[in-house]
């Protein structure tokens, strides 16, 4: 992380790698690229860690038995990491779905509530009841 290689000897402190960010370019481009980097290495730990079963098990008086806190420990490591993701990089690991909105071929657009979205769907998707489409049985 970047607050541990400031703290190594001869490294700047953070608040002048974020002012190189702003004064130089090409920094900022290496750093963006470093943080790519950074992402995929936490995309990786997450699997290693899910995939690591040495821990899961221990051994006591009474035989191999399920060591709980390992287990919680490890969903800790992996919850903890795809949350970073998520907030990181909510493009390529977060749980949004982005979908397209249209009404007769045109993509809906201003803020509308969820309401108001469901309300335009349901006028898309449920024809207007007319007459030769009123349900059978219905004497008025």
């Amino acid at each position: 992380m970047l607050t541990d290689i400031c703290k190594r000897k001869g490294m700047p402190r953070p608040s002048t790698i974020f002012a190189w960010l702003k004064k130089f370019p090409a920094f900022a481009e290496i750093y963006a690229c470093a943080q790519d980097f950074r992402l995929r290495v936490i995309a990786e730990q997450i699997l290693a860690i899910a995939d690591d079963s040495s821990r899961d098990y221990a051994t006591t008086r009474k035989g191999r038995v399920l060591d709980k806190e390992a287990v919680m420990r490890s969903r800790l490591r992996v919850d903890a990491r795809e949350w970073l993701l998520a907030r990181l990089a909510s493009k390529q690991y977060g749980d949004r779905i982005n979908a397209d909105l249209t009404s007769d071929g045109k993509p809906i657009q201003g803020n509308y509530s969820l309401t108001e979205l469901m309300a335009v769907f349901h006028q898309v998707t449920v024809p207007a009841s007319t007459p030769e489409t009123e349900p059978e049985g219905h004497d008025d």
